[in-house]
């Protein structure tokens, strides 16, 4: 496909310039070379007024671009989450790169610009409800099966993993060491020529090496197993704030991050295992209680979401169109807020939860599997194992996107999965094949368990439900009290006595 530009003839790009595919109706593509530093909308208008308008009828485009040039054009993005790019800033600013496609759009009226929201709150859940679509029944069903198949071979791999301890050697330490120099060089040189598809592309793989690198420098040194995992997981945790905060890829990498963090907790003190010892474990999953617990306002304080600068009752309406706002930016004296703004934070806090959950389900899955190879006779462990998965699956009441609803549920029935494969393995497959009997009849019932509009639920089932998630917390966060002996301790006075 040839390559037009704007200015007639071929030229060559600018210093400030993006190569983007323009998609116009419904089957026309063009690649295009634009100005990257004007505002979008002013680039959007001048593509379809000056270029398009000419070129799509004298190529026999089967589109045209639609008449509406007395309301100006706009670009929109096509992958992930689509949302319209602000008018008023660059594409580099709405971080759009080279070999992105957008899609033209002519500009809504005037009038459908002026949003007004009394709350910020309110247009949170507007915005999330429009980028982020509810979960319906059968969406449920869907994700129930697709989570217990995929689970089911997941968890194979995941115990396989702990019979494959880390062999550190020079030679390894080099080769891996020399990659990640050349990776990083490559990443960095990427983002300072603005070439975002290289550094999109380049920082899974700096992930990878730097945290397999990590680990074969310990081990190289020590044959401990527990300090090259903690290395690997916390190398791959600053790797993947790199990704967040570079604003690709967040889910994805949030999720990675999460997981790291977790896993490089319980191993930090493990010294001479690969298996993190009792008090690693349980101060990671009292971590990873607390993240699910509290994800949302987690994830609204990282998006920087203003919602406790706004409260209720207040009557400030935001995003207003009188002269002398600062359109688009946060202000806390002037107590408003531009409507572009907030859904991008909205996006943003969405994105952050999702990444969270999913990280949370596969270090779950990690950590219970040893719980059960470690504990498998010990009933005060498995039952504290046992909790965990259900505090998932009970976090998807709160939730309604389709999303985050499938994260949750993936990540309580794959560490399900995982912890009855470990105590199988331990306590016979009589007792696994019980066990699974009753947590695939249990799942089977959870969809009926789902408030839906034909079906609201007696106001009595849904505060029992509360009640119960509530207490099932609070017994996890404290239960390892008593696991690690801290309350045989107390109640002999000391350490005589305790097993």
């Amino acid at each position: 496909m040839t390559t037009p530009t704007l200015a007639g003839g071929a030229v060559a790009p600018k210093a400030h310039t993006c190569k983007v595919r323009i998609l116009v109706g419904k089957k026309t593509s063009i690649d295009l070379t634009i100005d990257a530093a004007a505002p979008s909308g002013i680039v959007a208008t001048h593509v379809a007024v000056d270029f398009l308008a000419k070129y799509l009828p004298e190529t026999g485009a089967p589109d045209r671009v639609p008449d509406d040039k007395h309301r100006g054009y706009l670009f929109q993005t096509t992958e992930g989450v689509v949302r319209t790019l602000d008018p008023e800033k660059s594409l580099t600013e709405e971080q759009i790169y080279d070999g992105e496609t957008l899609r033209l759009e002519a500009a809504p009226a005037a009038e459908e610009f002026k949003a007004f929201w009394e709350q910020v709150s309110t247009a949170v859940k507007e915005f999330s409800r429009k980028h982020f679509p509810p979960a319906r029944l059968k969406d449920l069903r869907a994700m129930l099966a697709a989570a217990t198949s995929v689970s089911a071979a997941l968890c194979l791999v995941l115990l396989l993993g702990f019979c494959a301890p880390l062999r550190g050697s020079w030679v390894g330490l080099a080769v891996s060491g020399g990659t990640v120099a050349g990776l990083a060089l490559a990443w960095v040189l990427a983002v300072r020529r603005d070439n975002g598809l290289v550094a999109a592309a380049v920082l899974p793989l700096l992930l990878i090496a730097a945290s397999v690198s990590a680990a074969y420098a310990v081990a190289s040194q020590s044959p401990l197993h527990g300090p090259s995992i903690a290395a690997a997981s916390f190398v791959a945790l600053l790797v993947s704030a790199l990704g967040v905060l570079r604003g690709r890829a967040v889910i994805a990498y949030t999720a990675i991050g999460t997981s790291a963090l977790f896993i490089g907790l319980s191993e930090v003190l493990a010294v001479d295992s690969l298996l993190p010892v009792d008090m690693g474990l349980c101060l990671a999953v009292s971590a990873i209680v607390i993240i699910v617990w509290r994800v949302e306002l987690i994830s609204q304080w990282l998006a920087a979401v203003p919602l406790n600068k706004f409260p209720s009752g207040t009557n400030e309406y935001l995003f207003p169109t009188t002269p002398g706002t600062v359109d688009g930016k946060l202000s806390e004296d002037l107590g408003i807020v531009s409507s572009a703004d907030i859904q991008t934070r909205t996006i943003r806090t969405n994105e952050l939860i999702a990444g969270m959950l999913a990280g949370c389900g596969i270090a779950t899955a990690a950590l219970i599997a040893v719980i059960g190879w470690v504990h498998p006779l010990d009933t005060a462990w498995v039952l504290y194992g046992a909790a965990i998965p259900v505090i998932l699956i009970l976090r998807m009441f709160h939730f309604a996107a389709r999303l985050h609803l499938g994260l949750l549920l993936f990540g309580g029935i794959g560490a399900a999965l995982v912890y009855l494969a470990s105590l199988s393995a331990t306590r016979g497959l009589l007792f696994g094949a019980i066990a699974a009997a009753i947590v695939t009849a249990l799942l089977a019932l959870g969809p009926k368990m789902i408030p839906t509009r034909k079906d609201s639920q007696n106001p009595t089932v849904r505060l029992m439900r509360a009640v119960f998630e509530g207490v099932l917390i609070f017994a996890v966060l404290l239960w390892p009290a008593w696991l690690l002996s801290y309350g045989p301790f107390i109640y002999h006075h000391g350490w005589q006595g305790v097993q």
